[in-house]
């Protein structure tokens, strides 16, 4: 389990053979990982980096001694009931990037701001333990043990908690980062990781995802490549990038993650395996300035408040001029129709503005639409 590749691996096999895995809890999980239900696997706490085997054993333990039923109500009564296994700033860190203290019932950004707070709770439960008086935080003789959160914190989005979940599980399961990019994705008509098989003929592929790992290596002759990890909605691949290749990865990377692959594949000679060509790589938000994509933004007649013409405009006026035609749609329910403007709106998508339009109250989608 301190292996996280190999456990990711086997975690992927699980998955492929029609098993289910779900993801660590305070609650739920053991030290290790085990079958909570016929074909369903739950998540091992000692299989989490910066947790460790020794503490996931010590809340084993303690489940074992409590026996049926939620043990953990809340990060302090986590904290108090197992003060012994000396739990710390770090550990509560890697519980809550995983999603473990999902289980307190608080957005993991709350939780990871009131770290510091219910550690000193904790420690003031302990020192009135020790002088004989009552504990300030219950609420009676057989009630939980009342956790002050913090009252305010940076809101975790989705992104955030993913890549959280990466660190310490080396995979998501909160969803998916290509997941608000695959409606685009699929219009690309890219060929799917999982799908790809070698043959002895070299044909050309085209794939789109998420550069997940990037690794810098040699060959044995002493020749510089660097091996990169693309993740789509199917699969993972490793793929070598070498010389000039390189150069584009790192512009392709250097504002997105999200990555668009032009190239060939087919079976190499020696092992079998697929073997794949790079001829061209960008990210997807050049891929978006090299074929202009319409901007459809539709908004709800339900949803519209007397701001969101005037936002929509702003953002629109505001942001540079391109190839990308604008469209609103306005939708009353169950049609939608487009609005017609005194002018053409031709602006440069981005994801800033994609995110802006997004946020704007009576927008109910926003999309971009390619000419296939």
């Amino acid at each position: 389990m301190d292996n996280t590749d190999k456990v990711v691996h086997y975690v992927n096999d699980c998955i492929a053979f029609g098993l289910t895995i779900l993801p660590p809890c305070i609650n739920k999980s053991k030290a290790f990982f085990h079958v909570e239900k016929r074909g369903v696997i739950r998540y091992g706490l000692g299989a989490i980096k910066g947790v460790g085997e020794g503490f996931a054993l010590h809340v084993e333990r303690y489940q074992q001694e409590a026996g049926q039923g939620p043990v953990f109500s809340n990060m302090l009564d986590f904290c108090i009931k197992l003060a012994d296994a000396k739990v710390n700033k770090k550990v509560l860190e890697a519980l809550i990037w995983s999603g473990a203290m999902d289980a307190c019932e608080q957005p993991r950004g709350i939780l990871l701001a009131s770290i510091e707070m219910v550690l000193s709770q904790k420690d003031q439960h302990a020192r009135n333990q020790t002088a004989g008086q009552g504990d300030l935080f219950s609420m009676g003789e057989e009630e939980t043990l009342q956790c002050q959160y913090a009252s305010a914190s940076a809101c975790w989005g989705l992104k955030e908690a993913l890549e959280a979940e990466f660190a310490v599980l080396g995979r998501y399961f909160s969803g998916h980062p290509i997941d608000p990019y695959k409606r685009e994705i699929n219009q690309l008509r890219p060929d799917k990781i999982a799908r790809i098989k070698a043959t002895g003929q070299k044909r050309a592929i085209k794939l789109a995802g998420l550069v997940s790992k990037q690794r810098r290596m040699t060959t044995k002759s002493g020749r510089l490549f660097v091996l990169i990890e693309l993740v789509d909605d199917s699969g993972m691949v490793e793929i070598a990038c070498f010389d000039d290749k390189v150069q584009q990865l790192q512009l392709a990377l250097s504002g997105h993650a999200v990555v668009v692959i032009e190239g060939t594949v087919q079976e190499a000679r020696h092992n079998g395996q697929v073997r794949y060509g790079i001829t061209n790589m960008m990210s997807l938000e050049q891929y978006r300035q090299m074929k202009s994509p319409t901007l459809s933004i539709q908004v709800d007649e339900n949803k519209l408040t007397a701001t969101t013409a005037k936002e929509i405009k702003t953002l629109i006026n505001n942001q540079a001029s391109g190839q990308s035609r604008v469209v609103v749609w306005y939708r009353c329910a169950p049609k939608a129709v487009p609005l017609v403007f005194n002018k053409t709106m031709d602006i440069m998508v981005n994801e800033a503005i994609l995110s802006a339009l997004q946020h704007v109250q009576g927008v109910d989608a926003v999309e971009l639409q390619y000419d296939n």
